[in-house]
């Protein structure tokens, strides 16, 4: 895309094209904002458009997100490209200073380096929602005071999430997360409540949870111990939530044993009078025969 422009253009759009390469010259330094989104870009040239704030190219075919020095962009859209990590120095420190939201979701992010993050100051959304393949959330994200929302529906290779983020100044339930990586990230806590938590997943054959290991999460509100649990060392928790909530959950369990019992119990009847019945069907059928070979006779 490379075409004679007024100077006085403020918007460009040129989204859905098949578009390779964009070139804008000094003629285009009113410009604010550009879509082009759903082309076939590889590379983002933005340095000589010096009033650009809003940047959408989603559906592209990017493979790395580098911009060099450029305009201080608030908006910037990398979704649905191919890229595969956010490196120090991808995003230049003068478009990175005033960005307010960055969308880099349904790439094929694998890591975002702590340095690459340190320089988004003024960032309030970071949207990594559906990035399958990213295993770990930089640190560096509890330094960015700005931010509100952070995305990480879908990032199911996520094993851990570090227990500093829990100083992000926004509740964890608009993290996006889905139940497998919110169970994740409580075993995350503190480094006790990992080596319980693996010990718990890991094994079939629970003997023991020492008390050491779970008397630090003073914030704790449930356990539970799902399947046929036989508890045979005593369990000893501090916390009287805890005691309170294990005491709830074997209550439920024994319920759901007893309520198995009487669901059992009715199948049998259900079972006897189902055989009395097709009895009683081979009896009246006997008695019928009976009554046609009596009628034969008769005539």
């Amino acid at each position: 895309f490379n075409c004679e422009l007024p100077e006085s253009l403020i918007d460009l759009n040129v989204d859905r094209n098949k578009i390779a390469e964009i070139v804008l010259g000094d003629g285009q330094r009113q410009l604010q904002r550009l879509s082009a989104q759903e082309n076939r870009l590889t590379e983002l040239h933005v340095s000589s458009l010096l009033s650009l704030g809003q940047l959408y190219l989603s559906g592209n075919s990017i493979s790395r997100a580098r911009i060099s020095a450029g305009p201080p962009l608030q908006n910037l859209v990398l979704a649905r490209n191919k890229i595969e990590a956010l490196n120090d120095g991808d995003i230049h420190e003068s478009v990175a200073n005033g960005l307010q939201s960055v969308d880099l979701s349904s790439n094929e992010l694998m890591k975002i380096e702590e340095d690459a993050v340190l320089q988004f100051h003024t960032l309030k959304n970071l949207d990594l929602h559906d990035n399958a393949k990213l295993q770990e959330i930089p640190v560096a994200l509890v330094t960015l005071k700005s931010l509100e929302r952070l995305d990480l529906t879908g990032c199911n290779s996520l094993n851990t999430i570090d227990s500093s983020l829990s100083e992000l100044g926004f509740p964890a339930v608009r993290l996006g997360l889905r139940e497998k990586l919110m169970q994740n990230a409580l075993a995350s806590v503190t480094k006790r409540a990992k080596a319980a938590e693996r010990k718990i997943q890991r094994s079939d054959r629970l003997l023991a949870i020492r008390e050491e290991e779970l008397s630090s999460l003073e914030e704790m509100r449930q356990v539970q111990l799902s399947g046929e649990v036989k508890l045979r060392t005593a369990l000893e928790l501090t916390s009287a939530s805890l005691k309170k909530s294990l005491a709830e959950e074997m209550t439920r369990v024994r319920s759901l044993f007893s309520e198995k019992d009487q669901i059992l119990s009715e199948l049998d009847a259900a079972k006897k009078q189902a055989a009395e019945t097709v009895q009683a069907q081979r009896e009246l059928a006997a008695v019928k025969n009976r009554l046609s070979e009596t009628e034969a006779e008769l005539s």
